[in-house]
């Protein structure tokens, strides 16, 4: 197996896609790649061959080719693999004299020896003619270059916005006028081979055929990548594993990168490149490190790739490769030679025991150990000393491996609750936007701060006949006509599960028409936001069913009116005859017979007055009386009903509490409730109560009747609603008891409660406040 190592970058993109792509596997290699987050590790690992082949910046080549002086090479070239155009960022665009040079400001870097470092360096120097400032180069992996460069303590960075896609939030310098521009006309104006891929020396010497395929394989991948269509590059972006290998780039950097190169005459991945526009960067660098003056030959030399381009644009690999550099800079390929490090004394054999565990660390080996024996000497004592080291940050290597499995697994878990909670939300909005639309209710929905119309319902545009494009340029005045809703609906103190009923209103429909409805409006916060749902009725049905309502209760109090004047006429010339009532029986007959002419007369004027308006003011006198004495009178002129059944009536009342109001009303309140009792009772008991406390009176009537059912409770105080059964049609009644009760309990400021359950009878209780 060949092992390749690349860096986190998306300099090295070639060798992923011919990894990917099988361009690999196609020339029979079996390639093992891994990601390593900074180049000085690849570099060490190639040094001391634990690795094969790998991606460096160019410049680091070139410098380890001039400081070598062994005649064995350890590092091969093999081809170009990426290119920038460089410029230079920072936060804030900045002039010479806005900084401080005598402060010492942080540039991060990929690697020191890099075409980044180089081109800063370049950079300061021409855009400070005077005195520079101090410069600190940090080598950073990509995923902290960006919150670096957002640090005060940083000057810049120097890069190129197509492997750096975070640069485009910052300030560019290209446009300045003293920007580095002592660059050579080559075929890449302006552009920089900043990485390049290199073997290892063993590999070369030992697998020279291997060697060609490897480059033949990423030619291949860069030429895909120079070739590569739209359409191919959503399918990559979506099939390439992103999280493998570039775990800090997303899916829409990827694309910008492939298209930019797609669209870049100079390819950002390209195989050939003239090195000669690196020269004016790197000579003042080079004659500081190694006190020689470069010349562009000798770099020229050094980065010759004709000798390869030829060899992998055959047609078929070379059974045996060969590599003769003949050009002037192959001399300074060197490596140093192999050194039998046992024959020297234990500190060298220590250190280099201690260098080998460190490389393997560094390729993922962490359970490597150093060798030790039961002596005593010094270099085996340290050993052990390390490897107790080692075995304690691998025990917390483990433990922190343990949790981040533990943390994976719950997250996995949460990510499976959150799908669920994602789909069943899904599916609530959904079932909700059908019942939304195909409600049998005209609805819209309303902004609360502007008014505007968001959604409308099947229904309403129906009935309105707008469209929804129509609606959507409409606020709710618009649709309105003649009443202002900003004032009803914008209040802001209130719950968000208010409601407004606004009744006899009007909506204008789309052909200019105004139609009459009742307007219902229910607040709902939806956050961040706070809408209103509102429901619009036509009130056609509603005025014309309560037109013949009254029509009707005109027309049956008209016709009661006719028999009861005589009833009352013929009743007076009896109750004016002596003989009649001479007899005391008689007598006590004539009563009850006038209280039920007046009550029934009151009844018949009561009709009318609940369909005209139940708040007019009303001419009857207010008066103070017990309503003990009212009470006792209802039962006194009622006693006939209960002789016909199985009824025990019990009365406990306390007397001498009196309250302000209407007696005629109290008595109608107290007979509908108790004639209700004896009505739906067959047998057993009916109670009257009357008590007080501090505050109230409280007037309850108790019975051991059919009771209530529970889905009929909230109906029992309608007009002219009865609960449908065959015993209620046997017992008859109009259905107006009761409202009539809570009409005149609320009319009296009282509050009216009720328990029933059905079968075992009902209690209804009136407080009245003292």
């Amino acid at each position: 197996m060949i092992k390749i190592m690349i860096t986190d970058r998306i300099s090295s993109l070639p060798i992923a896609i011919a990894e990917k792509k099988g361009f690999f596997e196609e020339l029979g290699l079996d390639i093992d790649l891994r990601s390593c987050i900074d180049y000085k590790g690849i570099f060490s690992l190639l040094e001391s061959g634990r690795i094969d082949a790998g991606e460096l910046p160019t410049l680091l080549y070139v410098h380890d080719c001039f400081l070598k002086k062994s005649k064995v090479k350890r590092l091969y070239k093999g081809l170009y693999l990426s290119h920038s155009k460089l410029s230079f960022y920072s936060r804030n665009f900045f002039e010479p004299s806005d900084v401080l040079v005598n402060k010492t400001f942080t540039i991060p870097v990929p690697s020191e020896l890099s075409i980044e470092r180089f081109f800063t360096e370049k950079f300061v120097e021409n855009f400070f003619p005077g005195k520079m400032p101090k410069l600190r180069f940090v080598e950073l992996p990509y995923y902290l270059m960006e919150n670096q460069l957002r640090k005060a303590t940083t000057l810049g960075m120097s890069g190129d916005s197509n492997f750096y896609p975070f640069l485009n939030k910052f300030q560019n310098f290209e446009d300045v006028e003293n920007k580095p521009n002592s660059y050579d006309n080559n075929s890449i104006p302006e552009s920089f081979a900043n990485t390049l891929f290199v073997f290892g020396g063993q590999f070369v010497s030992k697998f020279p055929s291997e060697s060609d395929k490897i480059l033949r394989a990423i030619r291949k991948a860069i030429k895909y990548l120079n070739e590569i269509s739209k359409n191919e590059i959503d399918e990559l972006s979506t099939d390439f594993n992103l999280n493998h290998f570039y775990p800090s780039y997303r899916i829409g950097e990827f694309k910008q990168i492939l298209l930019a190169n797609k669209l870049d005459k100079s390819r950002i991945f390209s195989v050939k490149g003239n090195a000669s526009n690196i020269h004016s960067l790197i000579q003042d660098f080079f004659f500081r490190t190694i006190k020689k003056q470069i010349s562009l030959e000798e770099i020229n030399g050094i980065l010759q790739f004709d000798e390869i381009w030829q060899a992998i644009d055959n047609t078929e690999a070379s059974p045996v490769r060969t590599f003769n550099f003949k050009n002037p800079g192959a001399e300074y390929q060197y490596s140093p030679t192999l050194v039998n490090y046992r024959k020297q004394n234990y500190t060298r054999h220590l250190i280099t025991d201690a260098i080998s565990i460190s490389l393997d660390i560094l390729e993922g080996n962490i359970h490597s150990r150093l060798n030790v024996d039961e002596t005593l000497r010094i270099d085996n004592r340290v050993k052990i000393h390390i490897n107790n080291m080692l075995d304690y940050w691998n025990a917390e290597i483990f433990k922190l491996n343990e949790r981040i499995i533990e943390l994976e697994n719950f997250n996995s878990i949460l990510e499976i609750k959150l799908d669920r909670s994602s789909v069943n939300l899904q599916y609530s909005e959904e079932r909700y936007r059908y019942l939304f639309e195909f409600s049998r209710e005209a609805l819209i929905i309303v902004d609360a701060d502007s008014g505007a119309l968001l959604e409308s319902n099947l229904q309403f545009r129906l009935m309105s006949g707008y469209s929804r494009m129509d609606l959507s340029r409409m606020k709710i005045d618009d649709l309105v006509g003649g009443q202002k809703l900003s004032t009803s609906l914008y209040f802001k103190n209130e719950r968000s599960d208010s409601m407004l009923h606004i009744p006899d209103g009007e909506i204008i429909l789309r052909d200019g028409n105004r139609l009459g409805v009742d307007i219902s409006i229910n607040s709902m916060l939806v956050s961040p936001k706070k809408r209103y749902q509102i429901i619009i009725k036509d009130n056609r049905e509603r005025i014309e069913s309560e037109r013949a309502k009254h029509e009707f209760i005109s027309n049956i109090s008209h016709e009661l009116r006719s028999p009861m004047t005589n009833i009352r006429g013929y009743f007076e010339l009896l109750s004016n005859d002596s003989l009649i009532r001479s007899k005391p029986e008689n007598s006590e007959m004539l009563s009850i017979i006038d209280k039920n002419i007046k009550r029934l007369s009151f009844l018949i004027e009561n009709l009318l007055k609940i369909e005209r308006n139940q708040d007019e003011s009303e001419a009857e006198s207010m008066e103070e009386f017990d309503p003990a004495i009212v009470i006792e009178d209802v039962m006194h002129m009622n006693s006939h009903l209960s002789n016909e059944k199985d009824i025990s009536i019990t009365a406990d009342l306390e007397r001498g509490h009196l309250i302000k109001g209407i007696r005629f009303e109290f008595s109608q309140i107290v007979s509908n409730l108790y004639i209700n009792a004896i009505k739906y009772t067959e047998h057993g008991f009916v109670k009257l109560s009357l008590k007080s406390d501090s505050k109230w009176i409280r007037f309850t009537v108790t019975d051991s009747g059919y009771g209530i059912p529970d889905k009929f409770k909230s109906s029992v105080f309608d007009r002219f609603f009865r609960i449908p059964s065959e015993s209620n049609r046997k017992i008859g009644g109009t259905g107006l008891g009761l409202s009539i009760v809570k009409s005149l309990v609320e009319k009296m400021g009282a509050e009216l409660k009720f328990q029933s359950e059905e079968g075992k009878g009902s209690s209804f209780e009136v407080e009245i406040q003292k």
